[in-house]
């Protein structure tokens, strides 16, 4: 009787092996055809001196097609760009490949979605309602670009458009919004402006304002007028401006505790409490007082004591991988996370692969909204319910532990909670 019940198991185990081994091939297969019958998109080129490289942007414009890249060498192209399909269009390096508006309406018009925009300085279109980059379109991303002597740097009159990370320098205004709704500008460096740093008018809605600093402005740091409502700004620094912010509407000019407001360089607050209400007897980075927001009455509740640095986040998310259970360590924050340890636990049922139950390693860093997956060596193989437990750790962002909980019936897992 034992030795059947053996041969019976034995054969058991056999059978889902070669099952498992079926489901894997089974499952390269279908990855390989996918990725074979993939569309990719033609990258054309500007400048350089590569064969069939076009002399000027717009010509490369006007030759390609919705989904295609533009990659722009180094060099001063005097022109004035019309970006008229979807597509990606890149300078090989943002202080050397400068596209000059020579004194035209825009150095650079986008009125078609989606198109992303990087690496360039846009520079010399000063004429009244002149601007340096002019977005009509929405869901445009236009990141790391130094935008310099316009009469408005960067101007946008769509929605759902993102604006990061990009050195407004020495306009009349930086960033000036005109009937834009659901627009989010982040990180943006705003300095030496003749009149606004931002500026927000004719119902400009529900837009998102996020670690941008602003100084120099010879007028306000950043204004909201003529029913421009519902905007949110946080953790942005204003510093060294004529008036740091005007807002003749209704806004909230803060994050929920502890995320907190905005550095105001002229805050003259103190802190020694802490808290939703501040009436804790510990400080916390955070005025007591509020900062009065000249116009309506608006306040930011929560003004920082020092200016706002960026701080990484760690995120952990579970993916499935063929017969896998992958854990995504994901850095949700804006600035780097550094030596992220992590650690991976099974317990509960019977795990027969893998063998070591508890792995352990560490990433020297996880990039600003980037991330890492980690992966058991091998598939899993056993049988009841299993716990997997995992944690990320950095040396400048908080702890984090996730569990996901799933039934093994040999290689095969149905997750149960996670």
């Amino acid at each position: 009787m034992y030795k059947k019940c053996t041969k019976q198991m034995f054969s058991f185990i056999l059978l889902i092996l070669f099952i498992s081994s079926a489901l894997n091939t089974a499952i390269a297969s279908v990855h390989l055809t996918h990725n074979s019958s993939r569309n990719l998109s033609t990258v054309l080129y500007v400048g350089g001196l590569g064969p069939g490289n076009f002399t000027n942007i717009q010509d490369a414009i006007d030759n390609a097609s919705n989904g295609d890249t533009i990659f722009v060498f180094s060099g001063v192209y005097h022109e004035n760009v019309f970006v008229d399909k979807q597509l990606t269009i890149i300078g090989e390096s943002r202080d050397e490949t400068v596209i000059d508006g020579g004194y035209g309406k825009y150095a650079v018009e986008i009125i078609s979605d989606a198109v992303c925009f990087s690496g360039f300085t846009v520079s010399d279109c000063t004429g009244y309602y002149n601007a340096g980059i002019m977005i009509f379109s929405d869901f445009n991303y236009i990141s790391n670009n130094f935008v310099t002597n316009n009469r408005d740097g960067i101007r946008c009159e769509g929605s759902n458009n993102s604006i990061s990370k990009n050195f407004v320098f020495d306009n009349f205004n930086g960033i000036y919004l005109v009937e834009a709704t659901y627009n989010y500008i982040f990180r943006n460096t705003i300095e030496k402006t003749l009149r606004t740093g931002i500026n927000v008018e004719i119902s400009s809605n529900f837009n998102e304002f996020v670690e941008n600093t602003v100084t120099l402005a010879n007028w306000y740091g950043i204004g909201f007028g003529e029913s421009s409502d519902n905007n949110t700004i946080y953790h942005n620094n204003f510093v060294l401006n004529r008036w740091h912010a005007y807002d003749e509407c209704s806004n909230s000019w803060n994050d929920k505790y502890p995320s907190c407001g905005n550095y105001w360089d002229d805050y003259d607050g103190v802190d020694e409490y802490s808290g939703k209400n501040q009436n804790h007897p510990t400080p916390d980075g955070i005025g007591d007082t509020p900062y009065y927001i000249e116009g309506n009455g608006n306040f930011d509740c929560y003004p920082f004591m020092f200016p706002y640095i960026p701080y990484p986040k760690i995120e952990i998310e579970f993916v499935s991988q063929g017969l896998q259970i992958c854990a995504v360590i994901k850095n949700v924050g804006s600035n780097d996370a550094i030596n992220v340890s992590w650690g991976m636990s099974f317990d509960g049922g019977l795990l027969i692969l893998p063998r070591n139950h508890n792995v352990s390693g560490t990433f020297p860093v996880i990039l600003a909204e980037s991330e890492e997956i980690i992966c058991i060596s091998g598939f899993l193989f056993g049988l009841g319910l299993i716990n997997l437990y995992v944690e990320a750790d950095a040396e400048n962002a908080a702890k984090i532990t996730k569990q996901i909980s799933f039934f093994l019936l040999g290689p095969f897992i149905f997750i149960i909670e996670v």
